[in-house]
């Protein structure tokens, strides 16, 4: 953990809390994917009026205003997400927060100045080491 620390450039005890607040202090789910938190509020703006909007909104996928619905369960954000990519890639992987702790690809790729995509796959893809994107999102915003 010191290590972990020291490369972030924060202290133990900023990074336990920061673990245990946003993943529960486990960075995985039960089938030893990337914990995923997809942001239905977050992908209704990022899709804007029109007709893919309007889809989300009926399946449920996206609304307006933040705790409109509970997040569903570990166990079914996969699926979530999946039913959002079918709809608008860029949007769904932009709505999303992934890993140890949660970082979330939109803040990220605006700082970096990259398309979503190659680093939301990454995350999706990732099996192990998943610090790697929290040093990177630190450095990016310092």
């Amino acid at each position: 953990m010191l290590a972990a620390a020291d490369k972030l450039g924060v202290d133990v005890a900023t990074l336990r809390a920061i673990l245990q607040v946003e993943t529960a202090g486990a960075g995985f789910d039960a089938k030893k994917r990337l914990k995923l938190l997809f942001e239905p509020h977050i992908f209704y703006r990022q899709l804007g009026p029109g007709p893919n909007r309007n889809e989300a909104v009926k399946k449920g996928l996206a609304y307006a205003k933040a705790r409109t619905r509970p997040y569903p369960p570990l166990s079914k954000r996969y699926d979530q997400i999946a039913a959002a990519i079918a709809i608008d890639e860029t949007a769904a992987l932009n709505s999303a927060s992934w890993g140890l702790p949660q970082i979330w690809v939109l803040i990220i790729e605006q700082q970096a100045s990259k398309a979503p995509r190659p680093w939301s796959l990454r995350c999706w893809k990732a099996r192990a080491n998943s610090l790697r994107p929290a040093r990177t999102s630190c450095r990016i915003g310092s």
